[in-house]
């Protein structure tokens, strides 16, 4: 009797994490000269965070402050910058490279970016005003939204909770080589713990991606939109 030969088991490809924001470039975060956190598409499925505020809570170096029941009322600042008061002053937000910061407080709608459409976020603490300028004096948090993949994806949801809150969610991606599109749309409402805090928001992102040839792609197109009280 011949032995079989015994069959080496296939090793599976690991993913090889990258950061953009420490540099404006892909490269590795052993290489980036600051202190970062990548927190991953799989990291947000296994977490209990319903909302962005939700999962940056507890974060090394972040504080957040809460003030109501919803995020849009949340606060994010980096190593003591302001205490929790100043409206994250020095904190700066990026949603695919571009920034989300009001102009004049630099404070952030929290609300207006959904979790469900969030691919990674890069946290790197430490001044980034070199790299991108007034208000990136103790931080720079960078979301990276969700793209088309190979395979079509699409998905709803829906939530309820206390002080009459509610959440829709909806979510399209699909790619028609060489074009990639990826589409999501939110409704929530809640009458938040104290008086004139309720807060009702329609929310969406979407972006369009062209293929010019093998491992390469081009955002050719990444929108943004929100309204609501």
């Amino acid at each position: 009797l011949q032995d079989e030969p015994t069959k080496t088991p296939e090793l599976q490809p690991v993913e090889k994490k990258v950061v953009v924001t420490g540099t404006r470039h892909e490269s590795d975060p052993l290489d980036v000269p600051s202190s970062i956190t990548v927190i991953g598409r799989e990291e947000i499925e296994k977490s209990a965070a319903r909302t962005i505020v939700d999962l940056l809570q507890g974060r090394p170096g972040l504080q957040v402050a809460k003030f109501s029941s919803n995020p849009q009322d949340a606060i994010v600042d980096v190593r003591g910058f302001n205490n929790g008061s100043g409206a994250g002053l020095r904190t700066m937000v990026l949603v695919n490279g571009r920034k989300v910061n009001t102009v004049t407080g630099n404070s952030v709608d929290w609300a207006a970016l959904p979790l469900d459409n969030v691919e990674r976020i890069e946290i790197v603490r430490g001044p980034g005003a070199a790299l991108y300028g007034d208000g990136a004096g103790g931080a720079v948090i960078q979301i990276i939204t969700r793209k088309a993949g190979e395979k079509q994806r699409h998905a709803a949801a829906a939530e309820i909770g206390s002080f009459t809150s509610h959440r829709e969610t909806a979510a399209y991606s699909a790619t028609w080589d060489p074009v990639g599109v990826a589409l999501t749309a939110s409704r929530g409402s809640a009458d938040g713990f104290r008086d004139n805090s309720a807060y009702d928001a329609v929310d969406g992102t979407g972006t369009i991606d062209f293929a010019f040839g093998p491992g390469s792609a081009w955002a050719a197109m990444a929108a943004q939109w929100s309204s609501g009280m």
